[in-house]
């Protein structure tokens, strides 16, 4: 028999209690700190992907990191790494290709609260690129090089599989520019009435915003990332005005631009800044100008240049030329910089058209797509023209046709510059032939050629591409 008095016991009892629950704890906290991290989700667009420079993939995890581990990304692919709080981020400086298939993995991630180590992984799709383009309605059909409707029509092909589609006709489509989800186009009715119509992608449903009697809509462009589209609104004997629209909302414009927001009287050319709804506007005098349609900030001059040529994929410079010869203008730091570019003393003829492709951030010659044409000495007359890769690992031949074939009128990159659209016209008159009239004239074509394989893709119906706007 127990010699222990019933208060000893119950001290006892209660010893061994908390003893128990203290291993316990201390079992369980062990065991939580030697819980790896979790992966709760995984967040990235794959169409902005394929779109712009410094896009991510970011892990968020169920507790704060401390390492980021091991990093692989297939197919390769030049990337950055950062941590922050619970969230692994995955930054690519440069758009990725589209129509292809990407993993990342990143092994041994470490937690700041556990020693466990963690396995992440996701894999997306990104999309395959489509291009726009304007088919001339008279030709005859069935010989592919017009619809034979008598009316105008704006083709989308995808370039994976060559399939198209027709979207939208018209009597006369002068023009036209796309958002994504929107294909926006100003057409002439037979009876002259000029308008825009507005086509949803989607289910086909159009809009019309008819123009003021003797105004026309020429420049169309459009920044996607903001619902705008707008125009340079033109009447005789008028000063010139830009028309900002919203795409959710067409009942009135969202802006009217004139001399008060710093619009030259005469515009030679516009463009919004990617993915804002700032305007880069040059005068008939070639002064160029920074604009905030809402006016929260004073039009800042950007110098005199002669021509705005475009911005280079997924960043926020653009190129421009001028008699001693092009430079970049980029809108983050401020700075014009001279265009460098390595020699192509082997091609003949002149220099014509230029789009660029990349610029090394560090300095040094870019990667651009130049366009030569060659001349009779004594007349003058176009005899040849040819098309260049020039990267800072040689020049490389795209495209070489006698002028008889049709003449390049332009050269214009896909978002990500993982393609090149070059747009041949017929040579129906003389180099101050309208552009429209050329480009919806019979037997246009867009030849689009892959850049990173240096391969053609194939042959688009049409010209006019919604990448050259």
């Amino acid at each position: 028999m127990s010699s222990r008095t019933p208060a000893e016991r119950y001290r006892r009892l209660v010893i061994a209690t908390f003893s128990v629950l203290a291993l316990l704890l201390g079992g369980l906290t062990l065991a939580n700190f030697g819980l790896a991290p979790a992966l709760e989700q995984a967040r990235f667009d794959a169409t902005t992907l394929t779109q712009s420079r410094g896009q991510t993939v970011e892990f968020q995890a169920n507790q704060p990191l401390a390492e980021a581990g091991k990093i692989t990304v297939k197919p390769e692919t030049a990337f950055t790494t950062s941590l922050d709080d619970r969230t692994l981020v995955v930054t690519f400086p440069e758009p990725l290709l589209s129509d292809t298939d990407y993993t990342i993995t990143a092994t041994d991630v470490g937690g700041s609260q556990t020693f466990g180590r963690a396995r992440f992984e996701t894999s997306f799709s990104t999309p395959g690129s489509e291009i726009l383009t304007l088919i001339d309605g008279a030709s005859a059909p069935g010989d592919g090089t017009g619809t034979g409707t008598g009316r105008d029509t704006i083709r989308r092909t995808l370039l994976t599989d060559a399939s198209h589609e027709d979207i939208l006709e018209a009597d006369s489509i002068d023009e036209f520019v796309s958002t994504g989800q929107l294909v926006i186009a100003a057409v002439t009715s037979d009876s002259g009435i000029r308008s825009l119509i507005v086509h949803r992608l989607r289910d086909g449903y159009e809009e019309r915003v008819r123009l003021p009697a003797g105004s026309s809509a020429v420049q169309l462009r459009s920044s996607p990332t903001t619902n705008l589209f707008g125009f340079v609104q033109r009447t005789p004997g008028a000063s010139d005005t830009l028309t900002l629209y919203d795409t959710t909302d067409l009942t009135q414009p969202q802006y009217v631009l004139g001399a008060t927001e710093g619009i030259p009287e005469s515009m030679l050319e516009w463009r919004f800044v990617p993915n804002t709804s700032q305007l880069i506007v040059q005068s008939d005098k070639q002064a160029l100008s920074l604009i905030d349609p809402a006016g929260a900030q004073p039009p800042l001059p950007l110098g005199l240049h002669a021509d705005i040529r475009a911005f280079i994929p997924g960043t926020l410079s653009f190129a421009v030329s001028d008699p001693t010869g092009g430079s970049i203008v980029n809108l983050q730091t401020g700075e014009t910089t001279p265009l460098e570019a390595i020699a192509n003393p082997d091609a003949a003829g002149e220099p014509d058209r230029l789009a660029v492709v990349s610029v090394p951030e560090g300095g040094g010659p870019a990667s651009l797509v130049e366009s030569r044409v060659v001349r009779d000495p004594a007349t003058f007359a176009d005899l040849r023209y040819a098309v260049y890769s020039l990267t800072p690992d040689g020049a490389r031949m795209l495209y070489d046709r006698p002028a008889s074939s049709g003449e390049v009128r332009s050269l214009c990159l896909s978002d990500n510059g993982q393609y090149l659209a070059i747009d041949v016209r017929p040579n129906i008159g003389d180099a101050d032939t309208a552009a429209s009239e050329a480009a919806t004239a019979p037997g246009a074509q867009t030849l689009i050629t892959d850049l990173r394989t240096q391969k053609d893709v194939g042959v688009v119906e049409g010209a006019s591409a919604d990448w050259c706007l």
